[in-house]
C-alpha cells in the first residue's frame, strides 16, 4: 500500500509540474496539427491588398490589370465603345459616340487627348514640327484608324486645361493604344496628376524603348528636337 500511495503521489506530482509547465497546451496544439509556440506567438492572417478601387472626389476605377496579355494591359471593365473620326496628331483623335454617356463624354464628337502619354509636336501654331512627329501620327494611324472602333476609359480628372477629354484607348485588337505608342518609340511616358492609373508600367515601356533605340530614340538627338 505504501508503494502504491508512493506511485500514484509521484504521478500527480509529474501532472501538476507538467501543467504547470504548458506541456499539454503544447502536445496539444502539435496533435492538432498547428505548430508548436502558436499559442504564445499567433500568427496574424495577412490582410488582402486594397487594390479595388481609388477615388478623387467622386470617381472610381477599377485596378491595372493585364487581362492575360503577355506583357501588356489588356482591356479593363467599365470601357466605353466609340469610333475614330480622325486624328490631330500622334497623341490627339477626334472620336464619336452615338450616345452621351455620363462621366466620360458627350453624344457626338469629342476632341480626346491620350493619357500618359507625349508625342513630338507637328500642329502647334508657331512652333516648328518636331522629329519623328509625322512618324508618331503614323504609329497611332496604324493602331487606331479613322472609322475603326476603340474603346475608352477615364481616370480621374476627366479634362485638361485645354478642355479635351483624357482618355486610354484599346483598338479592336485589344491592343492598348497609349502604351503602344510608348513601346514603339512613338511617345514618351508622361504623368498627368491624379491620372496615374498605368503610369508604372508606361514608364517601364519607355525605359526598354529607350535602351533599345527604337522609334524617335534611335533617330533623334532628343525628345523635342525641331526636324
Amino acid at each position: 500500500m505504501l508503494e502504491r500511495g508512493i506511485a500514484v503521489l509521484s504521478v500527480g506530482l509529474v501532472a501538476a509540474l507538467a501543467w504547470w509547465l504548458g506541456v499539454p497546451a503544447a502536445l496539444s496544439s502539435h496533435g492538432s496539427g498547428a505548430p508548436v509556440g502558436d499559442r504564445a506567438h499567433p500568427v496574424r492572417p495577412i490582410r488582402p491588398a486594397t487594390h479595388g478601387t481609388a477615388t478623387h472626389g467622386t470617381a472610381t476605377r477599377d485596378a491595372p490589370h493585364d487581362g492575360g496579355v503577355p506583357g501588356g494591359v489588356g482591356v479593363p471593365r467599365r470601357t466605353v465603345p466609340v469610333t475614330v473620326v480622325r486624328l490631330v496628331d500622334g497623341d490627339t483623335l477626334i472620336v464619336r459616340s452615338p450616345v452621351a454617356v455620363p462621366g466620360v463624354l458627350a453624344a457626338g464628337e469629342t476632341r480626346v487627348r491620350l493619357l500618359e502619354v507625349d508625342t513630338p509636336e507637328s500642329v502647334e501654331p508657331g512652333a516648328p514640327v518636331e522629329c519623328y512627329a509625322h512618324r508618331a501620327t503614323e504609329e497611332l494611324a496604324r493602331l487606331a484608324p479613322p472609322g475603326s472602333e476603340v474603346s475608352v476609359l477615364p481616370d480621374l480628372d476627366l479634362l485638361d486645361p485645354y478642355g479635351r477629354t483624357l482618355l486610354y484607348v484599346w483598338n479592336a485588337h485589344g491592343d492598348f493604344v497609349n502604351l503602344q505608342l510608348v513601346r514603339s518609340g512613338a511617345a514618351e511616358a508622361v504623368l498627368y496628376e491624379p491620372n496615374d492609373r498605368y503610369i508604372d508600367v508606361m514608364r517601364r515601356a519607355e525605359a526598354g524603348a529607350r535602351a533599345s533605340g527604337v522609334g524617335l530614340w534611335g533617330r533623334c538627338d532628343y525628345f523635342g528636337q525641331p526636324s
